[in-house]
């Protein structure tokens, strides 16, 4: 990854802060050029370190009430590649799905840390899901009751 001064940092800050800021502010409050800041946001985007700008959604509008992470672990089979292999089709698999908002592949590559939406505490239709695959040999699941930080998941 390319290096980013302090101006940059100054620019992401405002950026993560507020996706939709005009440029012609993000120069006024940093007392530059807009051209400046016109510039820096091009070559970030060009070298892959601002990957777009997005919208984030309150999950509530989609029903989803609270979230919960679940780490799992493929594996049980003869091949130890297979378990590696089976992991990562499951981890594309499972990325595909509305619910899911973050699939993270742990350091044996078997391993998986998933977070998801739910709708309701009663019914859980992930941990359903997950329950029905024979390549699981391990599951451990967190609610979270709250998010402090981190309101995109």
């Amino acid at each position: 990854m390319s290096t980013i001064d302090a101006l940059d940092k100054k620019i992401l800050r405002m950026l993560k802060d507020n996706a939709r800021i005009p440029f012609t502010k993000i120069a006024e409050d940093l007392k530059v050029p807009d051209t400046t800041i016109h510039f820096r946001i091009n070559k970030m985007l060009k070298k892959r370190i601002i990957r777009g700008f997005s919208t984030l959604v309150d999950p509530r509008a989609f029903g989803y009430s609270t979230a919960s992470m679940v780490k799992i672990k493929i594996g049980g089979h003869i091949v130890p590649d297979l378990s590696v292999k089976y992991a990562r089709e499951f981890a594309e698999k499972i990325s595909a799905r509305e619910d899911v908002i973050f699939v993270g592949i742990g350091p044996t590559e078997t391993e998986l840390i998933i977070i998801y939406y739910k709708k309701g505490s009663a019914s859980d239709e992930f941990m359903n899901y997950l329950d029905g695959s024979p390549d699981i040999v391990s599951i451990e699941k967190f609610d979270f009751i709250e998010i402090k930080k981190g309101d995109i998941m």
